[in-house]
């Protein structure tokens, strides 16, 4: 990383025009190339963000796992299963 500045939430930026990878969410990627031109834009209405582990984490204060006694995957084969 050869430069980095803040965004201002709204203000358009435009990128250098070279080869160059934007990446977005962990998991996807752009690829640019100099004949792309490419203006990002900081913006708080976009998609919902879930952090897993913290959802996990809050489930399971709030009890929301609990084994049922209604057939289910583990339980399907008829074979009860016996506590260690």
């Amino acid at each position: 990383i050869a430069r980095w500045e803040l965004l201002a939430e709204g203000a358009p930026v435009t990128l250098a025009r070279r080869h160059c990878t934007i990446a977005l969410d962990g998991e996807r990627a752009l690829t640019i190339t100099p004949e792309d031109v490419v203006t990002i834009t900081l913006a708080r209405d976009g998609p919902p963000v879930v952090q897993v582990s913290r959802a996990l984490q809050r489930a399971a204060q709030l009890g929301l796992f609990h084994r049922s006694s209604a057939p289910g995957p583990e339980t399907e084969s008829g074979l009860e299963s016996v506590p260690g």
